[in-house]
């Protein structure tokens, strides 16, 4: 921990400078070593003032000597300043810190090269299986998440999970991090256009994506020999229990709730819908649609490889309704001079450029079908008592994609053709994918009987003889 050496009188043991020294003639004055716990070159970036840093959940940031690095979220500001206090001693003895300036000067020759030092290295090289392309700014968030989350070590040391050297990691640091990233918190957090509003972090799902992230990397760092073991397959075998299993979402949009939903959305949000029960299709396949894939000769819709999520292409028929609905549309583009065969299908109804976003339409849209007055704050973000309220109604706009998958199999349809609409690579994804709903029961019911129904009549009269029968046999005992 650092320490100063500091002036003190002894008469009124009032801390003194050296300059003050005159005006304590008579008084003796003492030397004091004390631990330097300051504020100087700890900073927030965010509205609050510097008298509430120690209340509010933004992270701290620390400079030292030409160091500038992001310190971390805390709970008060004494633990802030414990920990920036060892940042500082550690960046006199030479070693290297967390800011920019030491990572791009790299380690020492014979320090050993840290999780959090090798990341840089995995997003340069390491490209998406399916597109190709650089890992996507979510996943640097889950990474970024990861590095800074504070463990506790085998050997009773706290540290951040990014500062341990990388193969020294193991199985019980992976857990550890497990059971941080599980602890459910509400954190305060600033977009990009600068509006602060607080948000839930941790849980189930967000732990596990932090998780996946961290098995690929170390699966990527065996295979380029950065590793001689990978830390979440001990011995080759899996760590067990390290994914607990997570529900599956079995919620069905019922015809009621379809009708009230439909008249709540806007008309483009249900030119959106009525294409989603047709074609089972994602929302991002949808608003990325142009024009020119909508073949109206064949019936059809070509979706390009590009902008599905599995990369493959699609040839899907058109339903009368879903062609009744693209020909008006596109009939109101053209009268308008904004149809374009690279224009969007679910654009702009002006200039027909892309939407990329639906999210506050439908919430909006849910909100207004089951009743709920839509309250937002001045960031324009749903309050707390909305945000309840569509907890409360459970419907996704994905779950339209798992209405129309079941819809296609209660109507007859083969399950191969189902699994082709739904673009799954293999059936039993499909088998777990679809739900049956009551209504869906009660129809095959009722047409087991339609089809049952000779036989379920002379079975009857059958079981009606015999207990005739039955009855006379008995009466002749008894007599």
């Amino acid at each position: 921990m650092a320490t100063r050496t500091i002036l003190v009188c002894a008469t009124c043991g009032k801390k003194i400078k050296a300059v003050d020294r005159a005006a304590h003639d008579g008084h003796t004055v003492t030397e004091r070593r004390e631990t330097l716990l300051s504020l100087r070159g700890l900073s927030k970036r965010c509205g609050h003032r510097p008298k509430e840093w120690g209340k509010c959940e933004h992270p701290w940031y620390a400079a030292y000597k030409g160091h500038r690095f992001v310190l971390g979220e805390f709970a008060s500001k004494p633990k802030a300043e414990e920990k920036f206090a060892t940042w500082k001693d550690a960046i006199d003895q030479g070693q290297p810190c967390p800011c920019k300036k030491c990572q791009k000067a790299g380690p020492a020759v014979d320090a050993p090269i840290t999780v959090e030092q090798l990341g840089p290295t995995y997003f340069e090289k390491h490209r998406n299986k399916k597109t190709g392309e650089p890992l996507s700014k979510n996943e640097r968030n889950r990474w970024g998440l990861a590095m800074r989350t504070e463990i506790d070590r085998p050997n009773g040391a706290r540290v951040q999970f990014g500062a341990i050297p990388l193969k020294s990691v193991g199985p019980a640091d992976i857990e550890a991090l497990k059971d941080a990233l599980f602890v459910e918190r509400t954190v305060t957090v600033t977009d990009a256009k600068g509006r602060t509003y607080t948000t839930r972090r941790g849980g189930l799902i967000g732990a596990h994506r932090t998780l996946q992230r961290l098995r690929a990397f170390f699966g990527w760092s065996k295979r380029r020999h950065y590793l001689d073991e990978n830390p979440f397959r001990p011995g080759g075998d899996p760590i067990e229990d390290l994914f607990t299993k997570e529900a599956e979402r079995d919620r069905l949009i019922l015809p009621d709730e379809e009708e009230r939903l439909f008249k709540a959305a806007n008309p483009h949000l249900q030119s959106l819908m009525i294409a989603a029960l047709a074609t089972s299709c994602r929302v991002g396949e949808l608003l990325s649609l142009q024009w020119h894939r909508v073949r109206f000769d064949l019936n059809e819709i070509h979706l390009e490889p590009k902008k599905t999520k599995a990369r493959r292409s699609r040839h899907l028929p058109m339903t009368q309704r879903l062609r009744a609905l693209l020909d008006m549309r596109k009939t109101a583009a053209e009268s308008k001079k904004a149809y374009r065969p690279d224009a969007y299908v679910f654009g702009d109804d002006e200039t027909g450029e892309q939407i990329t976003s639906i999210r506050t339409a439908w919430q909006n849209c849910r909100l207004k079908a089951f009743g709920f007055k839509v309250t937002r704050d001045d960031n324009g973000k749903l309050t707390s008592e909305s945000r309840a309220h569509l907890k409360a109604i459970n419907i996704r706009f994905h779950d339209w994609r798992r209405t129309a998958g079941s819809r296609f199999m209660s109507g007859g349809m083969s399950p191969h053709y189902v699994q082709r609409f739904l673009d799954h690579a293999n059936l039993s994804t499909t088998s777990r994918y679809l739900k049956i709903d009551q209504q869906g029961m009660h129809n095959a019911l009722k047409a087991f009987e339609r089809a049952r129904g000779e036989h379920t009549q002379a079975d009857t009269q059958s079981a009606g003889a015999e207990t005739t029968s039955g009855m006379n046999d008995a009466q002749k005992l008894l007599q």
